[in-house]
């Protein structure tokens, strides 16, 4: 089956004829499009035949029925070589009676002006050499003939500029060739044996297409391979890779034209995740010594897929690259192996066993699922992981949504990769020993921010976490040893929080456990439950998390937000402004913050207490036997006991959290009996690129909970009665414009019809000119974060400009030490940091009116 021939001794065989059937496409490589890998192939062949060297050309694959065989691959190059053969005997008068019958097997069926093309230029080649000519191109010549009909077959308009290119290159050579054609070998192997399906058949590529990208990179792949792996491994890869590889992907799709597509996707995925776990990094790189046959393998990839940002990186790399001996182990075999072994357990596995070792591992938020799922798989919340399996086609592959979700696929990649060289196969013990490992790993990567940063270090850590005891390397990691992985973007405080669920999991309590999982798989608190772990053997804990933590942010069933604003009573002040600072870009403190960052809870145990106490307290009242019933009462009475109470934690009326807790109201005192205004799409309007002031879907852009409208209608709105020459400005965000009446959103409405908008901050301020320019005067809100001085009305970018409204302000004397000095500020002149609604009083009194009064 694996016997090494010529094309002379194929077209010698027994065949009636060898053909190319209706179901290929046309001839592409001699197209002028394909121009770049038509040259490739005839300089390695004609370099070859010069040096009188042997050529092997992998596999043709083919069908033979009743004698004929049907090429299914390998006709581009089946096609050249009859090309080249019939070209060479013409010149160098090869044609006996054998040679001649041998090229007349070869025949297509895509087209009846195709078959006739090649059945005449063999019938017609003593009237073609009379009328050769070193001068006229050959094309032009058989052109001329009477037989030739059709030059728009564009089989045939290939073949002619093939012809003409094996003619340019004959030229350059000018010797007797013929006898050294059977040098050009490959293996022909039928599958008739192989038991595939008729419809494998199909993946030969829709007629007439040009090469696909895969295509052409698995050309590149396979030469590269060539002096890189064992020959028996590189012959088994070129077989699987046009047979059981491609018939699973072929069996995942309705549509075979996306066989090449999806190929390329799932090689793309593998080759990237190998290179962000080797060498995407972003430390000096001067310390980094890759193999250069590694450095090789990427860059081979990233040139075929056109990224110059890494090609560049990587040759950086190869300044300080090491070489290894080719018997040693290197990274680069492994990776092939990797590769190799990743399609062959994919395939194996096939589309049923994937779909069902994903449904037992994890289950997303769009998903089929049910009550008991939140116990016993884990959430990827808005990811939904099972790539290889959808409906319609949309999700097969998509690996790319968010580097979270490629990594963590990668981990399976990596888990079956592991198992599969211990030769266990098993799904179910697949997946109750890595279950944990994966809910740990899902818990770093979702609870982590901008992960393409040190990704070579995070996927390090994780690559531990897959082959060693998972608790143990928790344990190093935060003991700072020598073995510890430096440089994750996992904070501490996760680790620390992770640590304790791990001691907790270890012990085995099926009850606390099973709390465990469905706690971190709400969809709000993704994993983040350290501040519930002190009640997690509570019976009622996983009810009333699931109804206070929503998609939307805290539930508001029981109106008037009272789980909001109870939540808000264990929140300290100086956090929420710690925390604003820290995120300088991100000034809005989004509900997930609150519980995702620990710090807030540092030198606070009495306020931890206290909140633990009321998760508690919720969670005993709730009678198990009437869940539905008493939820929803229980959690009022608690919430409204928090509020009720909220003045001994808190005694300063002034401070902002004290109006939103106890005394919400809009500018006109009415009690605030908030509800959404939702528009037709379902989803809150909102405007501008950051303006959420009401929930989102998308939790991770959700606004901590309480509309900044409302803060904004109660500091705000107090300040205003006294103060009525101040004024109320919105901006949108976009480009800093301010929002006019015409042009604003409803969002929210109160009792008295007032309306609130959504925007990006609002400035209260008076109005003043210096130097020409609109200023204002007063205090701006983004969130929780309250900034204070003097602002540009219309933000500008100009140094000039900015100076000079600074020497003006200068020149009056007015102190502001206490102020940061903007110079080259898009927004502001000067600015302050405040706290809360006394601080807005005392800025004013001290400062702000000295600054109105000097420029009225």
């Amino acid at each position: 089956m694996n016997e090494k021939l010529s094309l002379i001794d194929f077209f010698s065989k027994e065949y009636s004829r060898i053909e190319i059937p209706k179901i290929q496409r046309d001839y592409a490589q001699g197209r002028e499009n394909e121009s770049a890998v038509a040259d490739r192939f005839l300089d390695k062949i004609f370099e070859c035949l010069k040096d009188d060297k042997n050529l092997e050309l992998d596999f043709i694959y083919g069908s033979v029925d009743k004698n004929v065989v049907y090429l299914l691959d390998g006709q581009q190059r089946i096609t050249t070589l009859f090309l080249l053969h019939w070209y060479i005997a013409l010149r160098e008068d090869g044609f006996n009676e054998e040679i001649k019958e041998g090229l007349k097997k070869f025949t297509y069926s895509t087209r009846v002006s195709s078959r006739e093309f090649c059945k005449n230029i063999i019938d017609n080649i003593e009237y073609i050499k009379k009328y050769y000519s070193n001068e006229k191109k050959l094309s032009n010549i058989i052109k001329n003939f009477y037989w030739f009909t059709n030059e728009n077959d564009p089989t045939i308009k290939a073949m002619l500029n093939m012809i003409d290119k094996i003619d340019a290159k004959y030229k350059l050579y000018n010797e007797n060739l013929f006898d050294r054609l059977k040098n050009i070998q490959f293996y022909f192997l039928p599958l008739n044996n192989f038991n595939l399906t008729d419809e494998i058949y199909l993946k030969m590529n829709a007629r007439g297409k040009p090469l696909t990208s895969f295509e052409n990179f698995k050309a590149l792949l396979e030469d590269f391979f060539k002096d890189k792996i064992d020959n028996d491994i590189l012959q088994q890869y070129k077989i699987k890779i046009d047979t059981s590889w491609v018939n699973f992907i072929w069996i995942l799709t309705k549509d075979y034209k996306n066989v090449d597509d999806l190929f390329m996707k799932l090689f793309s995925f593998i080759f990237e995740m190998l290179y962000y776990s080797q060498i995407e990094i972003v430390e000096d790189t001067r310390k980094l010594q890759i193999e250069k046959s590694n450095l090789d393998f990427f860059e081979l990839f990233f040139s075929h897929k056109g990224d110059k940002e890494k090609k560049e990186y990587i040759n950086k790399l190869k300044a300080n690259s090491i070489e290894k001996e080719e018997d040693e182990k290197t990274t680069l075999k492994e990776n092939i192996n990797f590769i190799i072994n990743i399609f062959d357990i994919l395939s194996e596995l096939g589309k049923d066993n994937l779909n069902i070792l994903f449904n037992k591992i994890f289950y997303y938020s769009e998903s089929k699922n049910n009550n008991e799922d939140k116990y016993e798989k884990i959430s990827t919340f808005y990811d939904n992981l099972n790539v290889f399996y959808d409906d319609n086609d949309d999700n097969l592959f998509e690996f790319t949504n968010s580097i979270g979700k490629s990594i963590l696929i990668f981990a399976v990649f990596k888990i079956l990769n592991y198992e599969y060289s211990k030769k266990v196969k098993n799904i179910d013990n697949i997946r109750n020993k890595y279950f944990n490992k994966l809910r740990l790993i899902r818990n770093l990567l979702y609870n982590t921010d901008n992960l393409y940063d040190n990704i070579y270090y995070q996927m390090k850590l994780i690559d531990k976490i897959i082959t060693e005891d998972e608790f143990e390397i928790i344990k190093i990691q935060l003991s700072n040893k020598k073995d510890s992985i430096k440089n994750t973007l996992f904070t501490k405080d996760l680790i620390k929080s992770e640590k304790k669920k791990l001691e907790k999991l270890n012990k085995n309590n099926e009850n606390i456990n099973k709390n465990i999982y469905a706690c971190e798989n709400n969809i709000l608190l993704q994993g983040n439950i350290d501040f519930l772990l002190d009640n997690i053997d509570n019976e009622n804990i996983v009810d009333v998390v699931n109804y206070m933590f929503t998609e939307d942010g805290f539930n508001n069933k029981n109106g008037n937000y009272l789980i909001h604003r109870a939540m808000l009573s264990f929140i300290d002040i100086e956090n929420i402004i710690k925390g604003c600072k820290e995120y300088k870009y991100k000034c809005n403190i989004y509900t997930e913050y609150i519980f995702k960052n620990y710090q807030l809870w540092d030198n606070r145990q009495a306020d931890k207490e206290r909140f633990i106490n009321f998760i508690k307290a919720m969670s005993k009242k709730i009678n198990n036997k009437n869940i539905k019933k008493n939820i929803k009462k229980g959690i009022k009475e608690n919430c409204q006991n928090i509020i009720d109470n909220y003045e001994k934690y808190v005694k300063d009326e002034n401070d902002f959290r004290y109006l939103l807790i106890k005394d919400i109201t809009d500018g006109d005192e009415n009690k605030t009996n908030l509800f959404h205004y939702i528009y037709g799409t379902g989803t809150i309007k909102m405007k501008g690129n950051r303006g959420y002031y009401l929930y989102r879907n998308n939790t991770k852009q959700s606004i901590w909970d309480i509309p900044l409208s409302t803060k904004v209608h109660t500091m705000f709105a107090k300040f205003l009665k006294k103060h009525t020459d101040f004024k109320l400005y919105y901006y949108d965000g976009n480009n800093n414009n301010i929002i006019t009446d015409d042009d604003k959103s409803r969002i929210l409405m109160y009792p008295n019809n007032d309306f609130l908008y959504c925007y990006e901050w609002v400035t209260l301020a008076k109005e003043i000119k210096i130097a020409g320019e609109e200023v204002l005067v007063g205090f701006t809100t983004d969130g929780y974060y309250l900034e204070c001085g003097l602002r540009k009305k219309i933000s500008y970018d100009d140094e000039k400009r900015t100076r000079k409204v600074l020497r003006k302000i200068e020149e009056r004397k007015i102190n502001l030490k206490k102020y940061d000095k903007c110079d080259n500020n898009f927004d502001w002149y000067y600015i302050k940091y405040l706290k809360d609604y006394d601080e807005m009083l005392k800025e004013y009194k001290n400062t702000l009116i000295r600054v109105i009064e000097a420029f009225s």
